[in-house]
């Protein structure tokens, strides 16, 4: 049955992977929450042939740009009002961007409603935790329509920091003055959210598909419960659909 409903996805939505311009985006990210602030070094390499990517990228208004390089070879831009314009001729297939943000804002913390789980605030570093949305552009996304990205994310921080994306997790390790996790995306997006604090991380697994949970300090008990409940949706949709 769930063979029979791929095939029909699949001809209802056939694939557009033609039509979209690759791009494999390496984000190595230095993350201090006690200035607010992230340093990044964004690597974009152009995955389809012919390798070209883009001229124009949103990057949040804020980011103060530290050095930008076309194949190697450095380039200046023009930068403002939440854009980044490579002022450079011609077809590259690989850009280097160096730079860093603050991220001050901090979400309220009396609330009445949770209509916008954001209250607003796109993104925020503080002690308490990091959200940095992909729609406030922390990293390069391009501004033409066509391009998607893979991400190889990479977040350094102080210790017992432990990041949390999408796509697959590639863990956690201490380095003695602090600590590394990391994530890589399994499909193509247009950009991608990021968040971190002092998580406990609980896992478990069904087969093949791996789950996990992030848990701040005083609430890691409520891991076990959350596994279970997830396990047990997972057996009853495949017992379902076969």
């Amino acid at each position: 049955m769930l063979r029979f409903f791929l095939l029909i996805c699949l001809l209802l939505y056939p694939a557009t992977a033609d039509a979209i311009a690759l791009i494999h985006q390496e984000l190595k990210v230095r993350l201090d929450p006690s200035s607010q602030r992230i340093d990044v070094i964004a690597t974009l390499s152009a995955i389809n042939a012919p390798p070209a990517l883009p001229h124009l990228y949103r990057l949040n208004r804020h980011a103060s740009i530290e050095s930008v390089q076309l194949d190697g070879q450095a380039v200046d831009v023009m930068a403002g009002n939440g854009l980044m314009r490579l002022a450079a001729e011609g077809t590259y297939s690989s850009l280097t961007v160096r730079y860093h943000i603050r991220f001050p804002q901090r979400p309220p913390e009396e609330t009445v409603g949770i209509e916008d789980p954001t209250f607003g605030v796109q993104a925020t570093i503080t002690d308490e935790g990091t959200f940095l949305s992909g729609d406030s552009a922390w990293h390069p996304v391009p501004v033409e329509a066509g391009f998607e990205s893979l991400f190889s994310l990479t977040v350094e921080g102080p210790p017992g920091l432990v990041s949390v994306a999408g796509g697959e997790w590639l863990g956690v390790r201490s380095t003695g003055t602090g600590s590394i996790s990391g994530w890589q995306t399994l499909a193509p997006r247009q950009n991608l959210s990021l968040a971190a604090g002092n998580y406990t991380v609980g896992r478990d697994q069904v087969g093949e598909i791996v789950l996990l949970t992030f848990f701040r300090q005083g609430n890691e008990r409520l891991s076990s419960a959350y596994l279970q409940a997830c396990k047990k949706y997972i057996d009853f949709y495949q017992d379902l659909l076969g």
